[in-house]
């Protein structure tokens, strides 16, 4: 058994390169995913502490510093970025005050939360009457929770509300490296049967 593992080792290393690194090389880290265990994701180039081998392993006091990417970077604060903006250095105090007046009046288009319109409706006409029901998808434990605090969020900014349907399409939840978790609706059976609206559009120079 032995020698045959050596025979294939010497076959598929035959094009291998040896690497050595020294203390204070700058390498790639491979961080342990949380959301999906069959997930490979690489961060930042890390610095290298302590050379560590299989025979002998030394111990780190501490945690290493690892640059960690920021998950929330998509989202900002609008009290936060008012305050960190130094008006001061660029404006006159008259010209802080009406750009503040400004924003302030219109602070609901800068916020991270979705709303709503009240100025028209669309409606969706489809090309057949037979309606579109699709079971849930199955899911682990952990996207049913994410997708529960999701729902209960949006149900309190208004954004959805319960109703009763004989068109169900069911919810997915999109992961990405480095980025929360986004849910999203899948329409593409319902889209199937959604009639195009085609609408001409006027030219530039036209208008």
């Amino acid at each position: 058994m032995k020698e045959c593992q050596l025979k294939r080792k010497t076959w598929y290393d035959r094009d291998a390169v040896e690497r050595k690194f020294v203390e204070g090389d700058l390498v790639m880290v491979l961080a342990t995913p949380k959301q999906n265990k069959l997930e490979v994701n690489w961060i930042e180039p890390g610095k290298l502490v302590s050379l560590v081998v299989e025979e002998v392993s030394d111990d780190i006091e501490g945690d290493a510093e690892i640059p960690y990417p920021d998950k929330q970077c998509t989202k900002f604060d609008y009290h936060e970025i008012l305050r960190e903006s130094q008006l001061q250095l660029k404006l006159s105090p008259s010209q802080i005050d009406e750009l503040k007046q400004v924003i302030t009046k219109i602070k609901d288009v800068f916020s991270p939360d979705p709303g709503t319109t009240h100025l028209m409706r669309m409606d969706i006409e489809l090309i057949s009457d037979k309606p579109i029901k699709i079971r849930p998808y199955r899911m682990s434990p952990r996207q049913i929770n994410i997708l529960r605090e999701e729902i209960k969020r949006l149900l309190e900014l208004g954004v959805i509300e319960i109703g009763q349907s004989d068109y169900t399409s069911p919810l997915i939840l999109v992961e990405s490296p480095n980025k929360d978790p986004r849910p999203c609706v899948d329409y593409r059976r319902l889209n199937e049967i959604t009639r195009a609206e085609f609408s001409p559009l006027c030219q530039i120079w036209k208008r």
